[in-house]
């Protein structure tokens, strides 16, 4: 049991009562006790976020956690799987610039040319990111418009 878990319960059981305490002498019972009750949810909130059963701390996740995923498909394309089951990505919305990849409509009952997509199945990182370069997508993590990355795409599920 960690010093500072001690002291947190100290001072959880000092400060919830003297709020109620300090409050009722001034005649104000029903303000005291709405502060008791929040400082109460506080102090659990605090601890359960803080400290583990046992008094220790609560161990910290880890930064690779909290970083944005890398998306399957360039920034605001859509996956798509063609007849033959495999994925490529498209333009739905229109969000590349003029000269790159052309928009696709998805009620399209063909799949899409080699100018609406953006194809995904075993290629290396090397031709994907000249395929973002000519198709004038940015892909988070992958290739912004100026710099490469060396990580590697998720493949799709």
């Amino acid at each position: 049991m960690e010093l500072s878990f001690v002291l947190y319960l100290l001072a959880a059981f000092t400060i919830i009562p003297g709020s109620y305490f300090l409050l009722s002498v001034f005649h104000k019972h029903i303000a005291g006790g709405i502060s008791a009750i929040g400082l109460l949810v506080l102090f659990i909130l605090y601890g359960v976020q803080t400290y583990n059963v046992d008094g220790t701390y609560v161990s910290k996740t880890s930064s690779s956690a909290l970083l944005k995923p890398i998306s399957v498909c360039p920034d605001f394309l859509s996956l798509y799987m063609k007849r033959d089951n495999t994925y490529v990505c498209v333009d739905t919305v229109g969000v590349a610039p003029s000269g790159g990849i052309t928009v696709y409509d998805t009620k399209s009952s063909t799949d899409p040319s080699d100018s609406q997509s953006f194809p995904l199945t075993n290629i290396p990182l090397a031709t994907l990111i000249s395929n973002c370069k000519s198709k004038k997508v940015t892909w988070e993590g992958i290739w912004d418009g100026i710099t490469q990355y060396p990580n590697t795409p998720p493949a799709p599920v």
